[in-house]
């Protein structure tokens, strides 16, 4: 996954969750969900 897409998908943390996104990348198998939690604060 390069920087750019790393920002317009975190954007707002990309220094603490891209390390997670990366430890994702290499060990979960995305084809096995069809859905997702997505989060967001006020």
């Amino acid at each position: 996954m390069n920087q750019q897409l790393e920002r317009d998908i975190l954007q707002w943390d990309v220094k603490s969750w891209s390390k997670a996104l990366r430890y994702w990348e290499k060990n979960i198998d995305f084809k096995r969900f069809s859905n997702g939690l997505e989060l967001w604060g006020a």
